[in-house]
């Protein structure tokens, strides 16, 4: 297929599927059905899926979404398929599923973060408390003593980034995918950082 007729299909595309902007404020609160069937390859995990895809009512449909096009450039599929082409990846052993803490704030459904990113700080924020007391030759005692510390940063952690990322969507301003990314690493870094100078023993510290 030629660079015109593949800009003219994708020009199609986007007419049948782009929603007006009383449709898209209409769909606040409206969730897109998973997209699941038994004995898959595998199941993609959206994350926090925009009022303008549940406008379309397909997953990754939000414009400048490369879910699609990364599915192509993969060899998942033989072309680059629109969201509302979805059940042909489900035809090929692939689903779909959305992902996220969610909850209602003023009438609108917001969905956040996903459960696995938890699951991530928890065990970085470990490892972290593990290897600074390696570093510093902290005594087993004192190592044990301070790991009831590292279970409330990491929880002050998700409910700090949880917070921040609901205010963003609450807002109504549905920011990119890339700042719920920059968020969630900030306050990676932050946890992480705020473990080490808790494990870390300045008095009589050894290097190995």
């Amino acid at each position: 297929m030629d660079s015109s007729r593949v800009g003219a299909r994708k020009s199609q595309l986007q007419r049948i599927t782009r929603p007006t902007p009383d449709e898209i404020a209409a769909a606040s609160g409206r969730l897109v059905p998973d997209l699941i069937r038994p004995d898959l390859k595998a199941l993609f995990c959206g994350i926090n899926p925009s009022v303008y895809t549940a406008a379309v009512g397909h997953h990754f449909a939000r414009p400048g979404n490369r879910f699609w096009r990364a599915l192509f450039d993969a060899g998942i599929t033989d072309r680059l398929l629109a969201p509302h082409e979805e059940h042909i990846l489900l035809s090929l052993g692939y689903g779909v599923e959305r992902s996220g803490a969610s909850l209602w704030v003023d009438g609108q459904l917001v969905i956040v973060d996903a459960p696995c990113s938890g699951v991530q700080m928890l065990w970085l924020g470990y490892f972290t408390a593990c290897v600074v007391p390696l570093y510093a030759g902290r005594r087993d005692a004192s190592f044990l003593s301070r790991l009831p510390a590292v279970s409330l940063l990491v929880l002050a952690g998700n409910v700090l980034r949880n917070a921040v990322l609901v205010a963003l969507e609450a807002s109504g301003r549905h920011p990119a995918g890339w700042l719920h990314e920059a968020v969630g690493l900030v306050v990676l870094a932050a946890v992480c950082g705020a473990i080490g100078g808790v494990m870390h023993d300045r008095k009589g510290a050894r290097h190995v």
